[in-house]
């Protein structure tokens, strides 16, 4: 009787153990703590069938061993599926908290740590002169300032479980990772670069290569967005374009010397979007 009892309590513990590891896979689980809970559930299993400890107790222990360190979130650079799920091994390179800041912070802080001037005349402006700049002439005629953001309402893969004001998009190629901050809460909404990280082959480490910025609309309707970079300085076009799908499928065009204008994206980007093995998911 003794032994079919510490059967039944073992397979109920496991049971627990293994829907707390893979309901919580998204967060690392330190190995200490996973040892130190099972010695705990181990000594269920020395004692009689009088001595056993509460159960609900030592799930408890199981549950508060998931110590997590946001200091220490690394990524493991693994795509997610087209489906959007954050992949279950992945964790922001970006950071939780910076993540965090990004969605509750005021959007004048958050304008003003992308690099925007003058945030207090332009975040209700209904003026399309206040969001040109005479030294993007070329761009400028592809932009969209009243842009709405379409793919971010339609798109399952952008609004489950619920539509949000404010979305932080993490986006994979095979050698970067993008973070994407899109504002939609006002009649002017901002798409901005949050965050790109590249591996360098000779530190062994992921490093940040384009700046944080605002990012410039060219398209947007509800099969998909294009976007680009800034205009740098010693070029006509910007260096930087790319497509969000509905679906999460993500390309990254990059136009090294400046010199092609958007065009060529936008007459491609249906078959572009059709050939990426590349996606974006909502974080």
């Amino acid at each position: 009787m003794i032994k079919n009892i510490k059967t039944y309590f073992l397979i109920v513990c496991l049971g627990f153990f293994i829907q707390i590891v893979f309901v919580n896979k998204a967060y690392a689980v330190p190995v200490g703590g996973i040892l130190k809970s099972f010695k705990g559930i181990g000594k269920i299993f020395k004692k009689g069938s009088d001595e056993l400890p509460d159960l609900s107790k030592k799930i408890d222990e199981l549950k508060n061993s998931k110590n997590i360190d946001e200091s220490n979130i690394e990524s493991t650079n693994i795509l997610n599926d087209v489906s959007g799920s954050q992949s279950s091994d992945q964790i922001s390179l970006l950071g939780a908290s910076k993540i965090s800041k990004l969605k509750k912070s005021k959007i004048e802080d958050v304008l003003n740590d992308h690099g925007l001037n003058n945030v207090d005349q332009i975040i209700d402006s209904v003026d399309i002169e206040d969001f040109f700049d005479s030294k993007e002439e070329s761009i400028s005629a592809f932009r969209i300032i009243f842009w709405l953001g379409r793919i971010f309402r339609v798109g399952d893969i952008f609004n489950t479980p619920k539509t949000e004001d404010r979305l932080v998009i993490r986006c994979n190629t095979d050698k970067d990772e993008f973070y994407f901050t899109a504002i939609l809460e006002k009649k002017k909404k901002w798409l901005l670069l949050s965050g790109n990280f590249i591996s360098n082959q000779e530190l062994n480490k992921k490093i940040s290569e384009i700046k944080k910025q605002n990012l410039y609309v060219l398209i947007d309707n509800d099969e998909y967005i294009i976007f680009s970079t800034q205009t740098e300085n010693d070029k006509k076009f910007p260096s930087h374009y790319f497509i969000i799908s509905k679906n999460g499928y993500f390309v990254h065009e990059k136009n090294i010397y400046g010199t092609e204008s958007p065009n060529y994206i936008i007459v491609n980007a249906s078959s572009k979007i059709e050939k990426s093995n590349f996606f974006c998911n909502k974080i």
